[in-house]
């Protein structure tokens, strides 16, 4: 199938012949393969991401080498990464405004600690959008920007 795309690409401002495959994405022994990406970060050291169906962290780096740890945490939307610290944001009904700081170990990733993002009492976390780019967590409301730096 070499230069057609098994989609069409026609509500895309995009030709097929634009279009360039990068490579084939084999998962890991032990990870599942992506269901669908919740959380994506592009950082200095690559690209982030934090996958439904088992929810494990991956790191994509320069070289398309992949590296995962599994996690205990579930439905996070978002992550910020310092080195081997991640900060996940976000859960499954009442939780999805937990904060979830973890260190990446061999394969796994250590709960160190549950957290609540402090705003000004009128800000409702959940009702604004909130990113993660590199080390930083980014809340926005209305004209209103704030960062949260992982150190």
């Amino acid at each position: 199938m070499d230069g057609q795309l098994p989609w069409e690409l026609r509500d895309f401002p995009v030709s097929q012949s634009q279009a360039r495959r990068f490579g084939t994405m084999r998962h890991l022994a032990g990870f599942d393969q992506i269901g669908d990406c919740y959380a994506l970060n592009a950082a200095r050291n690559g690209v982030w991401c934090y996958y439904y169906t088992d929810f494990p962290i991956a790191n994509i780096d320069s070289d398309f080498r992949v590296r995962c740890w599994n996690t205990k945490v579930s439905g996070a939307t978002t992550l910020a990464v310092a080195a081997k610290r991640v900060l996940l944001f976000g859960g499954y009904g009442d939780r999805r405004i937990e904060c979830h700081l973890i260190t990446l170990e061999d394969g796994d990733a250590r709960l160190d600690a549950e957290a609540s993002l402090v705003l000004p009492r009128e800000i409702d976390v959940a009702r604004n959008s909130v990113i993660g780019r590199d080390k930083q967590r980014h809340v926005f409301l209305e004209d209103d920007w704030f960062v949260f730096s992982l150190a």
